[in-house]
């Protein structure tokens, strides 16, 4: 997971034994985190922010080596997985990215109002992005809106139900 320092603010990958919830040791990021996937036993992809930038990396977590996978020129602000190496990007000017791992590339696919958070449905399909006012469900193929539901006040989390 990652954590900030409550004094300084820096902001850490923290890795802890998964059956006993023993910390396991830190890394520093040098990024402000927007969300955090598991790629594989060994690596995680953190992405987040820095300079004004969107950025992902992929981090080793054992050895704590890591590279950048992608670069946008806004910064992110909600991510969710689609599919295996597939993510959905939203970004601070309202551009929806196709970020897709294997050849790290990322494709425009849509224009969005600014999403705090994204969480992908398996059981529609559909990815549902909360906004100021309102909550909107998305086409992850497309990034077309699907339709939208209107709420009191800012959306922050996104939970879609798992016991349909």
């Amino acid at each position: 997971c990652t954590v900030r320092h409550f004094v300084t603010g820096e902001q850490r990958l923290a890795i802890f034994q998964r059956s006993s919830g023993q910390p396991q040791g830190s890394q520093p990021l040098g990024l402000i985190p927007v969300r955090l996937f598991e790629r594989d036993a060994q690596h995680a992809l953190i992405f987040g922010n820095q300079d004004g930038l969107g950025r992902v990396q992929d981090r080793n977590i054992l050895g704590g080596g890591s590279w950048e996978a992608y670069v946008w020129q806004s910064e992110i602000t909600a991510v969710a997985q689609v599919g295996t190496g597939t993510w959905l990007v939203a970004l601070a000017d309202g551009d929806l990215q196709r970020f897709i791992y294997d050849n790290d590339g990322s494709l425009s696919i849509g224009s969005i109002p600014v999403l705090y958070d994204m969480s992908y449905d398996p059981a529609s399909g559909a990815v549902f992005g909360g906004a100021d006012g309102q909550v909107i469900a998305i086409d992850p193929a497309s990034g077309t809106v699907i339709s939208n539901f209107a709420v009191n006040g800012t959306v922050r989390k996104v939970l879609p139900l798992r016991n349909r």
